[in-house]
């Protein structure tokens, strides 16, 4: 009996102690790792929205080194079970309890519907100046790459929707309704809250098991765009703000994109190789140096870069380097904000000058400044200078802008007859060439007078095209002309004057151009082809040019190749394969009477064909289970000369494991003439078997297309076995009459 409650009270007293010990450990991390601040003598904060890996890596070194800057005073969390109430006038999107939600979709809800809550989490004094977030790693296995525009609000892990997050795919400025709310992209709440520095920290990568390569690698396309082009994009469109910084802390854990096994994986030496994708101890702690502690760590020159201005602008309009802005623009806005709160004199001054204005012993917010008296197309420079009245810091932007660009047309030139031409035909047409710098269609007015050097009579007006028939005119006879050129924005540009005499005598205009070549209709013509036709005069003493018209699948050319040749020939460019062209000539006498033939038209060649073919066998024998081997085979393009093949591996054997090298290939022409592949296969794990299979391969452009590689592979026979035959053979040779019937078994 004695012993029973010895026993119980021994189990007792190890239990008690296990129970304190256990409660001793729980008390102590929360006192030194749970989200309650520790209060420091300023008033910088910095609040870490994350899940269990940034818990972990909290737990393992970074807590220990973010309280260790001397710019962070406090450092709060928001973690699972974190309740924040909603900004004023917003909704709860994330209830119950928004700290349970840090999926790339959350994130537009958190800093439209919390951002005033996550700035004052936690804080004793102050508030958080610098917000870090980041989503777990289940947010690395991206299933798509999606379509634009993308949906933010979606949990489709798409990179589209993870850029709607952060961008407006029509750009700044531009927002979404969701549940009849009107939601900001990222980049606007930032650019709104230019005292806090938002560090985005890119979810982990998963382990080998735990996802694919190709949902993998979107992962790595997703932070590389958001690293590099979106944020240089963000700081373009608010220069010098930088308040946003990208730790991407999946490339700092994951394996490279060109790893041979496992590209974008959790790294082996972080834990990659398990089933668990939260980076190991080791991860957490080099992690923390490279965010915090090393010389020149991340945090501290995001934080350098963050504080290099005392007075901070932005948000001008118009924005930065703004094009077609309005001429009836009539004011210029900017922010100005000192981060401590004091006033600042501040001056806005233009050049050219269209206005200036200026504040004294002025506050945070918006300046203005009236202009007036805007050009057309002109380049405005505005120069915001504001100096502190306290620390006497300052803070100095230059913007500029472009009013839109309404230039008037290019004057009308190339006239057709020549200026100062004589000997003109009677039937002539005017023509002329005139372009507009901003593109703009155009229109035109037509003066023509006999005798007078300063044409006023107008025969034509607002007239589109860019030839004019007079009639028949009289012979001998001197005629000026000239063009007024319109856009359609009301701008003008008048042409010089122009004369010409007509003939003494009468001309006959040239022949009409014949016999094309190609001829009228046909097909399979070379993209090499020259075009070439008959022309001439009637009158053999006349010279004639030729304008060439060509266009692809538009019955109505009329856009000109050649002008003004003398050759009944023209080379064209490369043509494109199978495409119709249509072409016409206008035959033109010095003496400006001009025909045009008729339209003609062909069809180019058809693109050549490539065809794949290939060759080899893969025979293995006597090979060990789970043995590697290797093989080669011979892909060739035998298709039509200049043909381009794309090949790819399609089926393979279902037994092993196979490698190719390569496994797909683009533009193998003809003259490339035969590549090697090389197959690794590690063989099956099962013994005297033999093993047969194809590989396949096909033309990635016609699938039908493909062809075959048979392969055998044998695993060896029990050794045992053959080992006792030869001993029979061995007593069969030397004594042939013992046991005659054995033979007959061995």
């Amino acid at each position: 009996m004695k012993r029973k409650e010895s026993f119980k009270f021994a189990l007792f007293k190890k239990c008690s102690i296990v129970i304190f010990i256990t409660l001793f450990i729980s008390i102590y991390n929360m006192i030194i790792y749970s989200p309650v601040a520790i209060t420091r003598n300023n008033e910088d904060d910095l609040v870490f929205i994350h899940h269990s890996c940034g818990q972990n890596w909290l737990t393992n070194s970074l807590h220990e080194a973010l309280l260790a800057k001397d710019y962070i005073d406090e450092r709060n969390d928001i973690y699972y079970n974190t309740d924040i109430s909603p900004d004023t006038g917003r909704p709860d999107s994330l209830a119950p309890e928004p700290g349970d939600f840090t999926n790339m979709n959350h994130w537009i809800l958190w800093f439209n519907d919390y951002i005033e809550g996550v700035k004052n989490h936690g804080c004793d004094n102050g508030f958080n100046q610098i917000i870090m977030f980041k989503s777990c790693y289940p947010i690395s296995n991206i299933v798509s790459n999606g379509s634009e525009p993308g949906d933010p609000f979606s949990s489709t892990q798409t990179i589209v929707n993870y850029k709607a997050v952060y961008r407006h795919p029509d750009g700044p400025g531009n927002y979404y309704i969701h549940n009849e709310y009107i939601y900001w992209p990222l980049e606007d709440i930032f650019a709104d809250n230019p005292d806090i520095l938002f560090i985005s920290v890119t979810a982990p990568p998963l382990c080998y098991s735990c996802t694919n390569d190709e949902n993998a690698h979107r992962a790595r396309v997703f932070n590389n765009w958001l690293k590099s082009q979106w944020l240089n994009d963000y700081n373009d469109d608010n220069s010098g703000l930088n308040n946003v910084a990208v730790y991407d802390w999946f490339n700092f854990l994951a394996n490279p994109d060109d790893h041979p096994t496992y590209p974008n994986r959790l790294k082996e030496e972080y834990g990659g190789s398990t089933s668990d994708s939260h980076p190991n101890v080791l991860a957490n702690q080099e992690s923390t140096e490279d965010f915090a502690t090393n010389q020149n760590n991340f945090i501290d020159t995001k934080w350098n870069e963050f504080n290099n201005d005392s007075i901070i602008i932005l948000n001008p309009y118009p924005p930065d380097e703004a094009i077609d802005i309005s001429i009836d623009i009539s004011e210029l806005n900017i922010t100005i904000n000192d981060p401590e709160g004091d006033s600042f004199n501040w001056t806005i001054e233009t050049s050219p000058d269209i206005g200036s204005s200026f504040g004294i012993d002025d506050g945070n917010g918006t300046k203005s400044c009236s202009v007036s008296n805007v050009d057309f197309n002109t380049t405005y420079t505005w120069f915001i200078n504001a100096t502190d009245n306290g620390s006497g810091s300052t803070g100095y932007r230059i913007y500029t802008f472009t009013t839109e660009n309404n230039n008037p047309p290019n004057p009308p030139s190339d006239p057709y007859p020549n200026d100062g031409a004589i000997d003109v035909d009677i039937n002539a047409d005017l023509s002329w060439y005139c372009s507009d710098p901003d593109g703009d269609d155009l229109t035109y007015d037509v003066y023509f007078e006999a005798g007078d050097t300063s044409p006023d009579e107008i025969v034509s007006n607002n007239q589109s095209e860019n030839t004019y028939d007079p009639g028949e005119m009289e012979y001998d006879t001197h005629y000026y002309w000239k063009i007024v050129a319109w856009d359609d924005g009301g701008m003008s540009s008048e042409g010089p004057i122009w004369d010409f005499i007509t003939t003494s005598i009468p001309n006959n205009p040239p022949y009409q151009p014949s016999e094309p070549n190609p001829e009228n209709g046909s097909t399979n013509i070379s993209v090499d082809q020259y075009l070439s036709w008959v022309g001439g005069d009637p009158d053999i003493d006349d010279t004639v040019v030729y304008d060439v018209f060509l266009e692809a699948n538009d019955p109505t050319p009329d856009n000109k190749v050649a002008d003004d040749i003398l050759e009944t020939e023209y080379s064209p460019e490369t043509l494109d394969f199978e495409t119709i062209y249509y072409w016409r000539i206008i035959a033109k006498d010095n003496h400006g009477a001009s025909v045009w033939g008729p339209v003609w038209h062909f069809t180019t060649e058809p693109n050549p064909k490539p065809f794949l073919s290939c060759e080899g066998t893969l025979f293995w024998d006597d090979i060990k289970p789970g043995e590697t081997v290797d093989g080669y085979f011979i892909i060739e393009n035998v298709g039509e000369q200049g043909s381009v093949l794309d090949w790819q591996i399609h089926e393979r054997p279902s037994w092993g494991t196979w490698f190719f090298e390569p496994e797909s290939g683009i533009n193998l022409t003809p003259e490339d003439g035969e590549i090697s592949v090389k197959v690794v296969c590690q063989a099956p794990a099962d013994r005297m078997t033999k093993f047969n299979g194809e590989i396949t391969i096909i033309n990635q452009e016609n699938l039908s297309n493909s062809c075959t590689i048979n392969i055998e592979l044998k695993t060896p026979f029990y050794k045992p076995f053959r080992f006792m035959t030869l001993i029979y053979q061995w007593i069969f040779n030397h004594f042939p009459n013992v046991l005659p019937i054995l033979r007959y078994i061995f």
